[in-house]
């Protein structure tokens, strides 16, 4: 679980920032990893647009993540993969009181997933944040970060920015349900995501939450605007929250989901 930090003074440092990093890191070993400042060895989004080269060997490294991932597919999981490690921390950093995002850096890391019964070599975006107290247009912040690179990945795979931006709205949804639900706040998590989403380019219509229909204990899920396009891998399927499928079919999936977790516990 996350911990709370209260009363961050005007003048934060960055080994103040850092020391709230770690704090939450220890708390929560699923969070992308961090750092405070931004660092030489990681690329802001913007200078990733800027470097076609970079971009489009991070976009073949990508294609570990399944089997016969096309160009549009990679680029649907890159702009995802980063999205989602951004709007994870932005989520950790607002709900925390802790100081607010402002620019993010980036590197890919590639890493093996182990289960029970097999592996899988995956790619991750470890963020170096930097960051001040106050208040924050999360709005305008995420979209001044992601258009460069938006624009850079429609024109390196042809993936349009309309669905790349729709993807971005998914990782702002997914990113506060899933930090407010380990904080208990899921509620106001789903307020401030809402707020971010509901106007500019990351407003689609689709992107919302739902609440499954449960008896014992209150659980959401993220019906997504975006598509991950996992369907068009070898063997691969519509995911669960996929724009793809029908409501009902969404809310029963989870609800088993649910039902077999409890049953487990």
């Amino acid at each position: 679980m996350f911990e709370v930090h209260n009363g961050v003074g005007a003048a934060l440092s960055q080994p103040d920032l850092q020391d709230i990093i770690d704090g939450l890191l220890a708390r929560n070993e699923d969070l992308p990893h961090a750092v405070a400042g931004l660092r030489e060895d990681m690329l802001t989004p913007a200078a990733l647009a800027s470097d076609l080269d970079t971009l489009q060997a991070w976009l073949d490294v990508q294609g570990i993540a399944a089997e016969g991932m096309d160009q549009r597919t990679r680029a649907a999981y890159l702009i995802g993969g980063i999205a989602f490690s951004v709007c994870t921390w932005l989520a950790v950093l607002e709900l925390t009181d802790s100081p607010r995002m402002r620019r993010v850096g980036m590197r890919l890391e590639r890493y093996w997933w182990h289960g029970e019964e097999s592996s899988h070599e995956y790619v991750r975006f470890p963020l170096c944040i930097e960051a001040e107290p106050g208040p924050a247009d999360y709005r305008t912040m995420l979209e001044e970060c992601f258009a460069p690179l938006i624009a850079a990945i429609m024109v390196t795979s042809g993936l349009s920015a309309g669905a790349q931006w729709r993807l971005v709205s998914d990782s702002v949804a997914q990113g506060f349900l899933y930090v407010g639900s380990e904080l208990g706040m899921a509620e106001k998590a789903m307020e401030i995501a809402n707020g971010i989403i509901a106007e500019g380019r990351m407003h689609n219509g689709k992107t919302c939450f739902v609440e499954i229909p449960f008896s014992r204990s209150r659980h959401w899920f993220v019906s997504r605007g975006g598509c991950c396009r996992y369907y068009t891998t070898t063997g691969g399927e519509y995911c669960s929250s996929c724009v793809l499928r029908k409501r009902d079919d969404q809310v029963r999936r989870y609800r088993d989901y649910y039902e077999s977790v409890q049953a487990a516990e």
